[in-house]
């Protein structure tokens, strides 16, 4: 049992009332796991087949008077920021993370002691990937529940891969690549695992399954990627719970943070690729003092406290033990992406990553003419048009001008969704007529009621887009394939993205000049686009992503294709510069 790991007060009053009378340490102890999960875990896990606990600071306290030093063993098990937010009761939780802090063993914790403890009740695990949901299940919640008998106790049948009965609940296992696998499953609780590397758009698919539920428990959990995406978009929302640490020298209270902290306090030897122990240190933020920072303990300090319902926690590798100042700055020397640094060892969002395009890569493009062009006049042809469906649906116009044979964006605009079936999508096609359009290239994904429409107003000018998916490494094709027959275009979503903006960079398409809602809405869509670096198992890849809502990029990038198609290019060889 852990040093902290002793009922409080009013846990044992509960305790005590509940029973109807005083209790025996090990009453106490199997009452207080009922309705604390610290306890429960102190009690019922093992990590690695040792006692689980999260504070050793007595020990180090002891060790520190005989003049002894740590083991790397106990280093490991001290994890004192763990406790609090495997107790926090918040209906939302947010755990914005670098990797191998811990916070899986106690999301796993919370999910067996909630279905343990709360009879008939549902909690769903997802990844973003199957395979990741099955090896996740396979070995770190197979492993979790072999580790003790009273563990083993709680499991029941099915003991599948994807769903393992505990106790009187059912815990599923996951992948959100799927949307279907969220449909029809009425849960208690949900655990969104590395949320950055989810499908956009999936999130509400399986929170569906919450609706009935009194409880409506959501779990946020993942190393961030970029600004406004995945975590970092909940950790925003949320009351931002930092780590905070004291200076031994003048009793500061911080957060670890970089730079601020992390002081170069020796020099580099010559010819060393990296540092040796203790040239940095975490010292306090104050220039005037630079203090060490004790690190054994800390406590958890709101910015926002009680303002929001979601709780949130950010956790860097600085306020884990195992990981000292010059460990940390090695692997930032060592990193080919710093990026991935940020992400995986501050746990924050890189800004390390430069936009794909900005305001000024815009400005440059922008040409004073009459905008938004509505309908095909003698002066426009090869008009393509791209549409982004969803709940609102999103449509940008492109064309060439057959003065100056310049490329320019006509028109953006969305029509959202009424309560009547397909009728944006009818409206969508009467504002299309007048353009009388060349191509049109719309999304496979939300228009599959749709696209059919589409296809009997336009016919053969009609074509379905389809993404390869680019973000688990297996595309079939980084070239754009259009099949005829079936009249879809199979494009790589990172290449056709980068693409374009490198045409935009050019100069090599007009926008317009006047500011409306539409072309502001269009401006936004471009710059949402951001790289996103992925790694995984020691392969790196870059995708694009977005930090905010981008679908007029994915409708002008459909526009665009079609342009290309028309004009039998690999690329837009043209500059509208000359036109202004």
């Amino acid at each position: 049992m852990s040093e902290t790991a002793t009922p409080s007060s009013p846990t044992l009053r509960y305790i005590e009332q509940e029973f109807g009378k005083k209790l025996t340490t090990a009453e106490m102890y199997e009452g207080a796991a009922k309705v604390d999960p610290y306890i429960w875990h102190c009690i019922y896990r093992r990590i690695k087949g040792q006692a689980s606990t999260f504070n050793l600071y007595q020990k180090f306290a002891q060790q520190s008077t005989e003049g002894k030093h740590p083991t790397k063993g106990d280093l490991l098990r001290h994890r004192p920021f763990l406790i609090d937010p495997l107790r926090d009761a918040a209906q939302i939780k947010a755990y914005m993370k670098g990797r191998q802090v811990g916070v899986s063993e106690i999301m796993i914790s919370e999910e067996v002691w909630f279905l343990s403890t709360h009879p008939q009740k549902k909690w769903m695990h997802t990844f973003h990937r199957k395979e990741s949901a099955e090896d996740f299940s396979n070995t770190r919640i197979s492993e979790a529940l072999a580790e003790t008998e009273r563990i083993r106790a709680l499991l029941g049948t099915p003991n599948q891969v994807g769903t393992k009965k505990i106790g009187e609940g059912y815990l599923f296992i996951r992948s959100t690549h799927n949307p279907g696998m969220g449909e029809g499953v009425d849960i208690d609780g949900i655990t969104f695992d590395e949320v950055d590397r989810m499908r956009r758009g999936v999130e509400d698919a399986f929170k569906e399954g919450l609706e009935s539920s009194s409880y409506g428990l959501i779990r946020y959990v993942s190393t961030p990627s970029i600004p406004g995406r995945g975590i970092a978009k909940h950790w925003e929302r949320s009351d931002k719970k930092h780590w905070f640490v004291r200076c031994q020298k003048c009793n500061k209270a911080q957060a670890i943070r970089f730079p601020d902290n992390y002081i170069q306090v020796k020099e580099l030897q010559k010819g060393m690729d990296v540092a040796v122990e203790g040239t940095w240190m975490f010292l306090c933020d104050r220039p005037d003092c630079r203090g060490m920072l004790d690190r054994l303990r800390g406590e958890w300090v709101a910015e926002f406290p009680g303002v929001t319902e979601i709780s949130g926690y950010h956790m860097p590798q600085a306020i884990f033990l195992n990981h000292t100042a010059t460990s940390i700055m090695n692997k930032r020397a060592r990193v080919e992406h710093i990026s991935l640094w940020d992400n995986y060892v501050l746990g924050v969002p890189s800004q390390s990553m430069a936009e794909i395009l900005t305001d000024t890569h815009i400005d440059r493009c922008c040409v004073n003419f009459e905008w938004p062009v509505v309908r095909r006049t003698r002066d426009w042809y090869n008009i393509c048009v791209g549409v982004d469906w969803g709940n609102a649906n999103w449509v940008v116009v492109t064309g060439r001008n057959t003065h100056t044979n310049h490329s320019y964006v006509l028109n953006a605009f969305k029509v959202d969704d009424t309560g009547e079936s397909l009728e944006s999508a009818r409206e969508i096609i009467s504002r299309l007529h007048a353009y009388d359009p060349d191509m049109v290239v719309a999304d496979a994904g939300y228009g599959k009621d749709r696209n059919p429409l589409l296809q009997e107003a336009f016919g053969d000018r009609f074509w379905i887009c389809r993404y390869n998916p680019a973000s688990t490494k297996k595309q079939t094709s980084l070239d754009t394939k259009w099949t005829e027959g079936n009249r879809v275009v199979l494009i790589d979503r990172t290449t056709t993205l980068k693409t374009m903006c490198n045409h935009i960079k050019l100069g090599r398409l007009g926008f317009p000049a006047q500011q409306t809602q539409d072309s502001l809405n269009l401006r936004a869509h471009l710059l949402a686009l951001r790289p996103m670096i992925h790694e995984e198992n020691g392969e790196v890849w870059e995708t694009i992503e977005a930090s905010g809502p981008d679908h007029l990029a994915h409708a002008l990038g459909y526009g665009l294709l079609a342009l290309q198609k028309l004009e039998e290019l690999s690329t837009f060889e043209f500059s509208f510069m000359t036109a202004r």
